[in-house]
């Protein structure tokens, strides 16, 4: 928990001009917080093993998330093979699949992930 104080004005609120000591202030702490928050839970994940229950669970919920995305999806074929043929890759950059929420960004990812697995299985048969 932070303590701030700031001299809050009826008429304008804050002032990115009157307030510029706080706002920056109130950043420079949420994001001080937001990187150790984020350090430590990647820090945990380094350190878990695969026995590990909550490691488990969180992988199961990321291929129920995946089964239940994949069962609906249709289409969008010439992207999905795009974003395939880059997974599989050696390609060492960053891939971006960006639109505006709801487009089907994760289910395109969810659908590649899926095929992913299922070819790299029949590879092992």
């Amino acid at each position: 928990m932070a303590r701030f104080s700031v001299l809050w004005r009826q008429d304008d609120g804050i002032s990115p001009t009157l307030h510029r000591d706080y706002i920056d202030n109130l950043a420079f702490t949420a994001s001080a917080w937001l990187l150790q928050a984020v350090d430590s839970t990647a820090d945990r994940t380094a350190e878990a093993s695969w026995s590990d229950i909550e490691l488990l669970s969180e992988i199961n919920q990321h291929w129920l998330t995946v089964r239940d995305r994949v069962r609906w999806f249709t289409g969008r074929k010439e992207l999905v093979n795009l974003v395939q043929s880059y997974v599989i890759s050696d390609d060492d950059k960053p891939l971006i699949l960006h639109g505006p929420p709801g487009v089907g960004k994760s289910s395109v990812i969810a659908k590649v992930a899926a095929e992913v697995f299922h070819q790299e299985t029949e590879q092992q048969r």
